[in-house]
């Protein structure tokens, strides 16, 4: 980075009130919280999420330094581990040589030879969701991209077909996120956060019988959850039925909140250039037909 890396305390930023510091306002602003300070310092600033000091690295070169030069020196467990107590130790939170293991017996529902599948089920899944826009107005962009990245999660990963069941694990995982989003963190039944733990319980027997279900089937399927039961590392391990809970409940929250504020602001940002939407358009007409293309 072109400034060398500073002790928190030394940064620009705030730590906010005592204890709860600034967790009122990043549960607010969500994204415009870290957008609004990384404008306003033009890099790394402090602050203070339920009572922990923390230095945030926001933009290009911030990125490069912890996704590349210095990687060793960061930890996704102890950055993300405010999502441990609802979504357990995935892949998320994991660091070093156990991360190594788990990515490579996860590898082989993400290895490109089944894309081709993923993307029929998505496009199939997509069409319908959109085939009500025209007739609404206003549309809640963002609240529309969860649930539909929700849906579509439950197609790619378990194979969910029938809308009870759908509609059933799409409710268990709304409360769990909204669990993670309080300041409240009380494993009390009428607080949200007692709520979200008693759904992550549920959420967890429900998809405890899904996988029952599949290890009886000779064919376990080609969706990421099928894969997953058949992936072996060369000692010939596999991930228990736990930590293949522990993963599907950390992709649903990938996919339901990175992908959904990636499509919002895609959307927000094509809304500024209608130039690009025409092309996306031919290139959406040459990839239904076959055909190869360049963006």
């Amino acid at each position: 980075m072109t400034q060398s890396i500073q002790p928190t305390d030394k940064l620009p930023g705030s730590f906010g009130q005592p204890l709860i510091g600034e967790t009122i306002s990043l549960f607010k602003e969500q994204e415009l919280f870290y957008w609004q300070r990384f404008q306003h310092y033009a890099g790394p600033f402090k602050t203070q999420i339920l009572n922990r000091k923390i230095a945030i690295l926001v933009g290009p070169e911030a990125n490069q330094l912890v996704l590349k030069d210095e990687a060793d020196k960061f930890s996704s467990k102890i950055g993300w581990s405010i999502l441990e107590p609802l979504l357990g130790e995935g892949l998320l939170l994991q660091d070093g040589e156990k991360h190594d293991r788990t990515r490579k017996l996860m590898y082989p529902a993400f290895h490109s030879s089944v894309f081709p599948d993923y993307f029929n089920i998505v496009q199939d899944t997509v069409e319908s969701f959109f085939d009500g826009w025209q007739k609404r107005n206003p549309i809640l962009v963002s609240e529309e991209f969860r649930q539909l990245t929700l849906l579509i999660a439950c197609r790619l990963l378990l194979g969910l077909k029938a809308d009870m069941e759908v509609k059933q694990l799409v409710s268990y995982f709304s409360e769990i996120i909204a669990g993670i989003r309080t300041i409240v963190r009380w494993n009390i039944p009428f607080t949200k956060f007692g709520r979200a733990l008693s759904a992550r319980s549920k959420l967890e027997a429900f998809l405890c019988s899904i996988i029952e279900q599949r290890r009886r089937q000779v064919h376990k399927g080609q969706d990421i959850l099928g894969l997953l039961l058949g992936s072996t590392d060369e000692a010939g391990n596999k991930l228990s039925d736990a930590e293949i809970i522990t993963q599907i409940l950390n992709l649903l929250f990938g996919a339901h909140e990175t992908t959904a504020k990636l499509l919002s602001w895609t959307l927000l940002e094509l809304s500024f250039y209608p130039q690009w939407v025409e092309k996306l358009r031919q290139e959406q007409t040459d990839v239904l037909q076959g055909n190869s293309f360049s963006f």
